[in-house]
């Protein structure tokens, strides 16, 4: 588990989002709580939720993060990493 605020996210989204493609759980805060979990996902593991596949996906990641914590909805990320995903989740 590792833990990074939003502000650290949008200075190093890829290091992040490879962290959480290669298996290890990333817990992001914003003032001091947790408002979103970026943990490995399998594409096939989550059918009911939309993939989001972005080429800029990482310069727009800490945007993207603060919005699944505001909309309470996950979201599925298609890395590129060896087919490797990331599914970003709400912490309330």
């Amino acid at each position: 588990m590792k833990t990074m605020t939003l502000e650290e996210l949008q200075q190093n989204a890829f290091n992040a989002f490879q962290t959480a493609a290669e298996g290890t759980v990333v817990d992001v805060t914003r003032d001091g709580q947790v408002i979103a979990r970026l943990s490995q996902a399998k594409l096939t593991e989550h059918t009911g939720i939309t993939p989001l596949v972005e080429s800029d996906f990482y310069q727009a990641a800490d945007g993207v993060v603060a919005w699944v914590a505001e909309e309470s909805e996950p979201v599925l990320v298609s890395t590129g990493l060896r087919d490797k995903s990331i599914l970003i989740e709400p912490v309330r």
